[in-house]
């Protein structure tokens, strides 16, 4: 599982050639989660709970789990993109790969 994050920056030039900076939030965290050779079940699993949300159209809640230290987060997200592909590995096993997006 990867995880990234951005910032929305607006850039404004003037005529004397300086610039200013506006912050102006931050962009959703996005994850990008593999399944690697799993049980086809598995992946199945994941399928029909993306048909469930009706892919990226309904969004759903996860639980970041943050440690001993710090409190578990309960976030809003949503599937990217339209489509996803599961891979066949034999018989019995597959892989998938999908993204998900916070909802701000």
């Amino acid at each position: 599982m990867s995880l990234s994050h951005n910032k929305k920056t607006i850039v404004t030039q003037f005529e004397n050639g300086t610039k200013k900076w506006y912050k102006k939030g931050s962009r959703p965290r996005m994850w990008s989660l593999t399944f690697t050779n799993r049980d086809y079940s598995e992946i199945q699993n994941i399928v029909d709970f993306w048909d469930s949300v009706d892919g990226a159209g309904d969004a759903f809640q996860i639980v970041l789990y943050n440690g001993i230290l710090s409190a578990d987060e309960t976030i809003t997200v949503h599937f990217v993109g339209d489509n996803i592909e599961p891979q066949t590995i034999g018989y019995y096993a597959g892989s998938l790969s999908l993204q998900i997006e916070e909802v701000l």
